[in-house]
């Protein structure tokens, strides 16, 4: 797999862990429990791919990253953060 198709696809898995975890809250806001966890699943699973993908371009890069791609590996370090306060938030509407 190239360099590009790598960082594409670390940036697909971000951008579906996000919209997954804002997805999550707003079901759990509307009471919709069981489909706000479903959402929470697909994120984390969406997050596990992503840091995959993040090893991946570090070492596919040996740590030589253009501006770019630093942010994206950065982001990708956020996503367990991200996840935990989903949660936070989505277990106050239970």
């Amino acid at each position: 797999m190239t360099r590009e198709e790598i960082k594409e696809l670390l940036e697909v898995e971000i951008k579906n862990c996000k919209a997954n975890l804002d997805k999550a809250v707003n079901l759990a806001k509307e009471g919709k429990m069981t489909a706000a966890i479903n959402r929470m699943d697909i994120a984390v699973m969406a997050k596990n791919c992503a840091l995959q993908r993040h090893a991946q371009l570090w070492n596919t890069t040996k740590g030589n990253v253009t501006e770019e791609e630093f942010e994206l590996l950065a982001e990708a370090e956020t996503l367990n953060s991200l996840i935990r306060k989903a949660e936070k938030t989505r277990r106050q509407y239970r």
